[in-house]
């Protein structure tokens, strides 16, 4: 997404484009084109798009569109305006140029490179295999050693350093584009899931039974779980932590995980993967498949209630008064005792993924850029994401509501839960993000290959 003078402009698949003057109320407009559009620039006076297939689109006003001509069939990852010339890149080495947005020249850097930044000096590009580029000129690239193999998606430049990630939670920074040195964290390659701050460290779970723990959310231990099930949530209540995943799996910790003990549910014959988990001061509640609720006073016995529902319950909220949960074909279910439950209805079938209480209202996202909020539970208000891309997660860190969106889509941001803006995430491009969370001062991003971001809250 970028910002013009009157208006922001988003893209996407399908040759998809909508505007806005405000942030809150989008149109969609024609491109005329059904190819995956995925970068956008602006230079003050002209907008350009770039998408798969070669394919560049030009507006003055973001309304009407003009296919250019690129003379090349490579994917167009990204394009950016430097103050003199547009400069896109992509798969297969390509490099485009352009003073006006309308004719373009190509170049090549011999990579296919996913993300660039001009530091007023110099490109500095990142792409496939552990590629990093540079060039003053964009004709002219440079090879430089990142020393990883891993594939590099996003670069963003800070006035005095460049901080480059990718694949399985690398991150690099370097001062001059040329030196790099690894900044990466993480001690797995699992896909991470969930994180808890427990008072005195933060706890991590993912894929495979992995667990691990850090006093400040950047240098991280593994811990044994016992299990090699994969786990999906966490929580604490101060002195106890509770973690739940595939086939019933439930473990807890008394000692600030660093030992875990097996409480898996057995009530029934019937196997669910249990997604989430929390306290709401007096008890835990679990959520997951075939509509699954358990209840459980000290982490140990869990006792199954009747949801009412059989789709998978994904997550569930507490406001000192009423649980809200939600999952898969637009399921909200509610309770004031996490017995007794009751449906709840909103004017939509997506599945719903994720659902935070802000101390004001409810916000819950999910697919095709849902995004629906309610004080109470009971009737929900849909509000316009600018995105249709799936919703995986939200966090409220005070002031700012937070979501991350799948795979290659960026990281959306509001004040209020109903104007929302879009943003460049570290990580896009091949890596994906699953969950974030806040606490203990902090904000971690968490995704796949151990990837973990850290980021004062």
């Amino acid at each position: 997404m970028v910002r013009g003078d009157l208006q922001y402009i988003a893209v996407g698949s399908s040759g998809y484009i909508i505007s806005s003057a405000n942030g809150t109320v989008w149109t969609e407009q024609a491109s005329n084109v059904s190819a995956e559009l995925r970068s956008i620039a602006y230079n003050g006076s002209l907008f350009v798009v770039v998408g798969q297939g070669g394919v560049i689109l030009t507006s003055p006003d973001g309304v009407a569109w003009t296919q250019r001509s690129s003379n090349t069939i490579s994917g167009l990852e990204q394009v950016h305006w430097n103050g003199r010339e547009f400069l896109a890149l992509g798969s297969y080495g390509a490099v485009l140029r352009s003073s006006d947005g309308i004719n373009w020249s190509n170049e090549t850097s011999g990579a296919a490179l996913y993300s660039v930044v001009w530091d007023g000096a110099q490109y500095v590009a990142v792409g496939q295999s552990g590629s990093i580029l540079t060039s003053s000129d964009g004709v002219t690239w440079t090879v430089q050693s990142s020393g990883v193999v891993d594939s590099l998606a996003g670069i963003t430049w800070d006035g005095a350093r460049y901080i480059a990630v990718g694949t399985r939670g690398v991150i690099l920074d370097s001062t001059n584009g040329a030196s790099w040195a690894s900044r990466s964290f993480s001690v797995t390659t699992e896909e991470l899931r969930s994180a808890v701050w427990n008072g005195s460290a933060y706890i991590v779970v993912g894929m495979n039974g992995v667990i691990l723990s850090s006093p400040d959310g950047m240098h991280w231990s593994p811990e044994a779980s016992g299990t090699t099930e994969n786990l999906y949530d966490i929580a604490s209540n101060g002195s106890q932590m509770v973690a739940v995943g595939a086939n019933n799996t439930i473990i807890y910790s008394n000692d600030n995980g660093a030992s875990w003990i097996d409480s898996s549910y057995s009530g029934n014959s019937d196997v669910n993967n249990i997604i989430s988990v929390l306290w709401n001061g007096s008890f835990y509640l679990a959520t997951g498949t075939r509509g699954l609720i358990l209840t459980s006073v000290d982490g140990i016995n869990w006792v199954r209630q009747v949801s009412g529902v059989t789709d998978t319950v994904i997550q569930a909220a507490w406001n000192e008064n009423i649980f809200v949960a939600v999952g898969y074909n637009g399921t909200i279910i509610a309770s004031h005792d996490g017995v007794s439950w009751t449906q709840s209805y909103y004017n939509g079938n997506n599945n719903l993924r994720d659902i935070i209480w802000d101390g004001g209202k409810f916000v819950i996202v999910g697919d095709a850029g849902t995004i629906i909020s309610n004080p109470d539970g009971l009737i929900w208000t849909a509000q316009v994401s600018g995105t249709d891309s799936t919703l995986r997660a939200i966090a409220w860190n005070g002031t700012q509501y937070l979501v991350i969106a799948n795979n290659n889509s960026p990281l959306l941001e509001s004040n209020d839960g109903e104007n929302w803006s879009v943003s460049a995430f570290p990580g896009a491009g091949e890596s994906r993000f699953t969950n974030i969370y806040v606490g203990g001062g902090y904000i971690l991003a968490l995704g796949d290959y151990g990837q973990i971001l850290r980021k004062k809250n």
